[in-house]
């Protein structure tokens, strides 16, 4: 299967260069949904089969902020479908340069596929491949939620290994990704037990509303570490901080949370 992050630049159609009415995401900039561009229902239009109740979206999306101040959508695919339809999308928007993002129109100056950090293409086997690395770092586009349930249990809230990969990890078997190299009723123990550590961090809180609640989130960067000897887990860490880029972290990322771009060392 393919996975696809496209990058959308854009300008404010009635003001010029689109900026952020804010510049932190706070309680008044509300989390995206592919049903907030309306212009995705007509590259879905072109596709043998709609969106069901066990995939409902083809896209997640995401507003990113660039050091011009001038935001970017980014979109990703999880399916194979939401790849097929990119084509169609994009065939769209060449007829039609306007983008309507919830009550905003923005007309899009460019469409990247690479040459960025936040576009690229990539597969499975991609995720799995050599190299490996030793650590890894996560740069924060969008808010990092933490799902609340994972909290509770831990008694505290940090994005610690056994949070950001375990979530990672059930993400990947529900997309019918190939095994990891770590089984999953091995996973947990890991992840606990030392082999992933938490090397370093610069991050700060905000508050995020998501999905009508108003929820603690991360802005900045954090890094982990492999700390074992044995291969499969600098594997499993490289593989699942690979797929990061497209699935996000955390949770909310189906509405745009959690969008990261990845460091391997």
């Amino acid at each position: 299967m393919s996975f696809v992050a496209l990058l959308l630049s854009l300008q404010d159609v009635e003001g010029g260069s689109a900026e952020r009415e804010t510049p932190e995401w706070d309680a008044t900039i509300p989390s995206l949904h592919p049903r907030a561009v309306p212009l995705f229902e007509d590259a879905q239009a072109h596709l043998p089969t709609q969106p069901s109740d066990a995939h409902p979206a083809l896209y997640r999306l995401s507003l990113l902020e660039g050091s011009n101040r001038q935001p970017s959508l980014r979109i990703t695919t999880l399916s194979e479908m939401g790849s097929l339809s990119i084509p169609f999308f994009l065939d769209t928007l060449t007829t039609r340069r306007d983008l309507r993002i919830g009550t905003r129109r923005y007309r899009v100056s460019e469409a990247l596929l690479s040459h960025s950090p936040w576009a690229g293409l990539s597969s499975w086997s991609d995720f799995l491949a050599p190299p490996y690395g030793q650590t890894v770092r996560l740069h924060l586009g969008t808010p990092l939620v933490l799902p609340k349930d994972a909290v509770s249990a831990l008694g505290y809230h940090f994005p610690v290994p056994c949070q950001i990969f375990a979530e990672l990890a059930r993400c990947w078997q529900e997309l019918g990704g190939p095994p990891l190299p770590i089984a999953p009723h091995d996973l947990l123990p890991w992840l606990l037990d030392g082999s992933i550590v938490l090397a370093d961090y610069h991050l700060h809180g905000c508050q995020v509303l998501l999905e009508g609640c108003l929820q603690t989130g991360f802005r900045g960067w954090i890094s982990y570490q492999c700390r074992s000897s044995v291969e499969a887990a600098r594997v499993l860490l490289t593989a699942l901080s690979r797929f990061a880029f497209f699935a996000g972290v955390g949770t909310g990322t189906e509405r745009g949370m959690g969008t990261t771009r990845v460091t391997i060392r």
